[in-house]
């Protein structure tokens, strides 16, 4: 799924810093200099849960956006308080089109678009 999502979100002219895991992911955000516009995370991820990672990252980065993914039910998603009410969720399966559209929407509303 990493490969598939990068390999279109790459394509459609954004940058990609992949991590295939939650510490993975935070040291990338941490080396990178420039800003990080979206954070696009699976909820449940090894090493860590995707809310851990949009946490921390988004303490050192409050300007980036956070959409999550899941291939859980919307409402077992809220029931186990996984996720804060409000919570960008791309839930899976998704299309491409889909994906695109929820990041932009998720990018344009953390910068006002």
């Amino acid at each position: 799924m990493r490969e598939t999502v990068t390999r279109h979100l790459t394509h459609a002219g954004y940058t990609v810093i992949a991590a295939a895991d939650g510490p993975t992911a935070i040291a990338r955000a941490a080396g990178h200099d420039g800003p990080i516009h979206l954070l696009l995370s699976d909820v449940v991820m090894p090493g860590m849960r995707g809310p851990e990672i949009a946490d921390r990252l988004t303490t050192d980065r409050p300007a980036t956006a956070v959409l999550f993914m899941s291939g859980y039910a919307d409402g077992l998603m809220d029931d186990r308080g996984i996720l804060p009410p409000d919570t960008a969720l791309l839930t899976k399966p998704f299309t491409i089109p889909q994906l695109l559209t929820a990041v932009r929407t998720a990018v344009g509303t953390q910068h006002g678009s």
